[in-house]
Order: structure tokens, then C-alpha cells, then sequence
């Protein structure tokens, strides 16, 4: 019995059951090229289990062959092989999460934005996309997006950044877009981002979040006094008081 299993199968085992006085090994692994005895009716199952590959696309075709040892003749040799097909279909869970380099921010001081969109399988991802839409009071400034093609608004703009990965992006990987912007205007800031792709996404919930930043303007503290200075203040204040009570002596 021989089986030359597809390259994109990983985790290859396999187990053989006898029935009808037929007898087989009872296990093993990899690629099937094995012997059965089968008395007449007796037949051998086996049974394969493997993984597919993350990056398999298109469909999966299997071949079976049983031969016949001499001194045993085979009269209809024609139907010795079996061929099954199956037609591979992609999922790729893409979770989405957006950070902010801080909570609170000065105006026109530039915040960083960090939208990561990581594939958590079990297929690789085609033409990963991440959207980043700033607030209209937020100013775009400048971006980073490793192998990345992106569209932008002008700096000084607000607006949607985009960047998209051609290509696919494996199981387990992440892609990260970093934005940096800022506003000139006090109070909250929110950001929204998001991430796509044409592969087939099973959990569609997770594929959006925001984040919002305080922005506020500089304001100059009250400087606080000493332990000398609190003197000085105190005889000040007892001398005024002395001057108080002589005029009106």
C-alpha cells in the first residue's frame, strides 16, 4: 500500500485496522509504503491524519495505490488506485488593537498612534489593510509601515491613513501601522482604526477599536516658597501690620 501524501499535509501519523482476517501494521507516520495481508474478503483500512499548512490555497489531491506481490496476480489491476480531492478554503482571524504613546498631551505636541492588526489563523492572510482615521482636530504628521504601500492626508491635514501588505501575511504574524499627529485644540482626541483583507474572516467583532487622548494647553504653576522665604513673607506681613497700627495710633 503506498501513499505519497501532499507537501502541504504536516504532522503526518497513520493507523490501520484489519478486518475480515486481513492484517496490517498497526501505525506510523509520514508517507504510507507499507504491506497488508488480505485473504479473500479481507481488507485493511487506513486512516491518515495530518495538518494542513497555513499557506495552503487552491485544492488538495490525494492518491492511493495497493499492489499485489507476487506470487500473487492481480486480474483487473485498473481499479489498484483512488484519488480524492478537496477544495481548500482560507480563514484568517484578524484582531485589531490601537494604542496611544500617552493618555494626555499638550497642544501641538505630537502623540504616536500604534495600530497593530495580528492573523491569528489558521490561514495566511492575503493583502492585509489597516485604516487609521484621525479626529478632526488631530493633525497628521508623519507614519511608519514596514513594506508597506500607504495613502496619506498632507501633513498638517487630518484625515485616513491606509496602508496595505501585498501579499500574505502567515499565521501568528502581526502587521503595524505607527502614526503621528497633533492638535491644536483642548479636550478629547479619538482615533479609529481598523484592518481588512480578502481572506475570509470568521470573527468579524474584532476587527475595529479606537483610542482617545486629553490634549490641553500649557499653563504656568504658582511658584512655591521655601523655608526662607515663608520668613521673609511672615516679617513683611508683621512690619505692614505694625505700619496698620501706628497710623491709627
Amino acid at each position: 500500500v503506498a501513499d505519497t501524501l501532499p507537501a502541504t499535509l504536516t504532522g503526518v501519523t497513520w493507523t490501520c485496522v484489519g478486518a475480515g482476517g486481513g492484517t496490517c501494521t498497526a501505525s506510523g507516520s509520514g508517507n504510507l509504503n507499507t504491506t497488508a495481508n488480505l485473504p479473500s474478503g479481507g481488507s485493511a483500512t487506513y486512516t491518515v491524519n495530518a495538518t494542513i499548512a497555513p499557506s495552503a490555497t487552491g485544492v488538495l489531491s490525494n492518491t492511493a495505490t495497493a499492489t499485489a506481490n507476487a506470487p500473487t496476480t492481480d486480474p483487473n489491476p485498473a481499479n489498484n488506485s483512488a484519488t480524492d480531492t478537496a477544495t481548500l478554503t482560507a480563514d484568517a482571524d484578524l484582531q485589531m488593537t490601537l494604542t496611544s504613546s500617552v493618555a494626555q498631551v499638550l497642544a501641538n505636541v505630537p502623540v504616536t498612534f500604534i495600530a497593530t492588526s495580528l492573523n491569528a489563523g489558521p490561514s495566511d492572510a492575503q493583502d492585509v489593510s489597516i485604516t487609521l482615521t484621525l479626529s478632526p482636530d488631530l493633525r497628521y504628521s508623519s507614519h511608519t509601515a514596514t513594506g508597506a504601500t500607504c495613502t496619506t492626508p498632507q501633513v498638517g491635514n487630518s484625515g485616513v491613513i491606509t496602508c496595505t501588505w501585498a501579499g500574505a501575511t502567515a499565521a501568528g504574524s502581526a502587521r503595524t501601522l505607527e502614526v503621528t499627529a497633533y492638535s491644536n485644540s483642548e479636550g478629547t482626541s479619538t482615533v479609529n482604526a481598523s484592518t481588512t483583507s480578502p481572506t475570509n474572516d470568521p470573527v468579524a467583532n474584532n476587527n475595529a477599536t479606537s483610542v482617545s487622548v486629553v490634549v490641553g494647553f500649557p499653563f504656568n504653576e504658582i511658584p512655591s516658597l521655601g523655608q526662607w522665604g515663608l520668613l521673609m513673607l511672615g516679617l513683611l506681613l508683621a512690619g505692614l501690620g505694625l505700619v496698620a497700627v501706628r497710623r491709627q495710633g
